[in-house]
């Protein structure tokens, strides 16, 4: 279910919030979308479009409907860099890499 949800909202329709950046309690900043109104028109944002269009150039992650009390679904900066550098928002890595960096860092002696 997870991968359906990363798959389709790359693409979704979103309607722009006010303001349109916030600094998330993290500090950074994050572009405001929104769910559009039903049967009211807005100007629509894609999130895989607007990674090339400037969230890449500005450093800028995505927050989806962002409330006092929380937000639907965040996206960090490094999330979007991962869209769009591999295609999608989360990697996995190779635990057998993982696993050798680790003995590395063991047999190091600082």
């Amino acid at each position: 279910m997870a991968k359906i949800f990363y798959e389709n909202v790359q693409t979704a329709s979103y309607a722009c919030g006010s303001p349109q950046i916030f600094n998330g309690p993290d500090g950074f900043p994050y572009f405001v979308l929104r769910t559009p109104e039903a049967n009211k028109p807005f100007e629509s944002f894609c999130i895989r479009n607007m990674k090339d269009d400037f969230l890449l150039e500005i450093g800028c992650g995505v927050a989806l409907n962002p409330t006092d009390n929380g937000v639907d679904w965040v996206f960090s900066y490094g999330d979007i860099l991962n869209l769009h550098l591999n295609k999608e928002f989360f990697s996995k890595t190779d635990s057998v890499e993982l696993q050798n960096v680790e003995l590395l860092k063991r047999k190091r002696k600082y």
